[in-house]
């Protein structure tokens, strides 16, 4: 038994208590709409139905509406969503270093079409929309040569906030068989899974992985007990570390939707559709009943009749007295109060996963002009403004940042020249809703240019306040231009030069011709007046 196994085995109990409200929340979302997480509480096998509380499927359906627009304008897999920039901005200018740049972007993306990315990030925004927060471990398989995207089950990951509220720690709890441990380990899985490995090599066992800032390393040290972040596995029941190891950056993202003060687990959409959703589920099942009622009403019988009574189509039922009767109970409830109440709660819970923004966004009218288009992104990312910033900064940007490194380090990108060689680089979005967010930029150039324009018609000097050359780069970083399409400072510069030095060679040119016709003109007027010598020739004494 490890002291140093103990203390990872008791921090996660007391971790995994501590979101006790969380998970009993997360369940009753589970049951009510998000059915892949509808395990948190309770254990589910294989085949299980997952749907026996759900009368309505606006839950789902919203949550559905809202995880593909996140998808398709955060993430697309059929448009650039990001570049690589550098920090100092001078490096801009050089076109090698840009052309580099953008060759290890195409990389990236075609790596990230390769793999299991796209389902993985989808996955992720599901987790983030329902229950909060998502985490996906991104790793490497060396064999295949490609990025590796893990979802991980937040049922069995509690996660920890360093002192700037940047989640920096997992403790994840991992099921393997004894024939898996001894797989991934071999003889190092632990005593316990050696005594049952020929027996019993199904039987379950509980492992941890645990993700930490590592406390002391030397970064001179080529080795992976010297990178800034720890990996360690160990056996729950042996209370054994069985294996370390180390990441040069942390190896998971796990972004949340939001989060209160003093809490690592905060709200979303789902969590705040909730009881709306409860009370929506609840007047379904009641609209069920009277409609139920209405159909198939009960009856009220006078006592004269003994036999049981026949309600099938065609049933005979046979009075014993004149005045027997069997009539049916009028007051069955109204379903136009009960469809009424169903259509608010359905729109108070589309609301909160703002399905109305995103089809806002995806029903244009061809007839827009692209300044109303932008227009309409604008108004829509006003609403996500804060959640679009938290997922920027707790997934996108280090995802970006962990398969740049990943890549880098594997030798997929071509040695880069030495102008960027140890230069910082940072990441820029080029998502539909980043550039939407971006827009503002270009429309602000639009409306200077048109407010210059019949000004400009009276004072000419005040197009100098304008520089159209960035004015042009601006709207090509707005617009997501590639690099190849536009020029750098130096080579448009070049160009430039040549161009005024042909325009000035023209010139002297055709004042040479201007000066040669010049003179054969005095010529021909001198021959004409003094006979056949000029008088340019005369004054040579010819």
């Amino acid at each position: 038994m490890s002291d140093r196994a103990s203390e990872y085995i008791k921090r996660f109990q007391r971790a995994d208590e501590k979101r006790a409200n969380w998970k009993s929340t997360s369940q009753k979302i589970g049951d009510y709409g998000y059915a892949l997480r509808g395990d948190i509480q309770t254990e589910r096998f294989d085949g299980t139905p997952r749907h026996t509380l759900i009368y309505d499927g606006t839950m789902e359906e919203s949550s559905n509406i809202l995880l593909a627009g996140l998808f398709s304008h955060m993430t697309s897999p059929y448009m650039p969503w990001f570049k690589m920039v550098p920090v100092n901005q001078e490096l801009m200018d050089d076109e090698e270093a840009m052309l580099w740049m953008q060759d290890s972007e195409e990389r990236m993306y075609r790596m990230f079409s390769r793999c299991n990315f796209y389902n993985a990030i989808a996955m992720l925004y599901g987790d983030l929309i329902n229950i909060n927060h998502g985490i996906m471990f991104i790793g490497e398989n060396k064999n295949e040569r490609e990025i590796v995207f893990t979802n991980i089950s937040p049922r069995d990951c509690p996660i920890f906030e360093n002192n700037n509220h940047k989640i920096d720690t997992i403790m994840r709890k991992i099921k393997y068989t004894a024939r898996q441990a001894y797989q991934e380990w071999g003889e190092k899985c632990g005593p316990e899974v050696m005594k049952v490995l020929n027996d019993k090599p199904d039987q379950i066992f509980d492992f941890m992985h645990v993700i930490e800032p590592r406390k002391d390393y030397s970064r001179w040290k080529k080795n992976s007990l010297n990178l800034p972040f720890a990996s360690v596995y160990l056996s729950v029941k042996d209370r054994e570390i069985i294996d370390e190891g180390g990441y040069p950056e942390f190896p998971v993202v796990a972004p949340r939707w939001s989060t209160y003060t003093d809490d690592v687990y905060g709200s979303c959409p789902s969590i705040s559709a909730l009881n709306d959703v409860k009370t929506l589920n609840k007047a379904m099942e009641l609209l069920i009943m009277v409609g139920e009622k209405q159909l198939n009403p009960p009856l009220q019988l006078t006592p004269g009749f003994k036999d049981r009574i026949k309600t099938m189509p065609g049933g005979i039922n046979i009075k014993a007295r004149k005045d027997d009767e069997i009539k049916a109970v009028s007051d069955t409830g109204k379903i136009e109060i009960t469809d009424k109440l169903i259509e608010r709660l359905q729109d108070s819970v589309r609301k909160k996963y703002f399905v109305d923004v995103f089809l806002m966004l995806a029903q244009r009218d061809q007839r827009m002009t692209a300044y109303e288009v932008s227009q309409r992104e604008n108004e829509g990312m006003m609403m996500l403004g804060p959640t679009l910033g938290r997922l920027t900064d707790e997934c996108l940007s280090p995802l970006v940042y962990r398969c740049w490194g990943l890549m880098e380090r594997g030798g997929y990108f071509l040695p880069p020249p030495p102008s960027i060689m140890d230069e910082e680089l940072e990441v820029e979005y080029l998502s539909p809703l980043a550039r939407a967010q971006k827009a503002v930029q270009a429309t602000s150039i639009d409306r200077l240019v048109a407010f210059m324009a019949p000004l400009a018609q009276l004072y000419p000097e005040i197009s100098d306040n304008l520089d159209p050359d960035k004015a042009i780069r601006v709207y090509g970083d707005v617009f997501g231009v590639p690099k190849t399409v536009m020029r750098g400072v130096d080579a448009i510069e070049k160009m430039r030069a040549s161009r005024a030095k042909m325009n000035e060679q023209e010139v002297m040119r055709q004042q040479m011709l201007e000066a040669t016709q010049g003179l054969k003109n005095i010529g021909e007027a001198d021959r004409a007046a003094t006979g056949d010598k000029s008088v340019l020739a005369q004054l040579m004494g010819q």
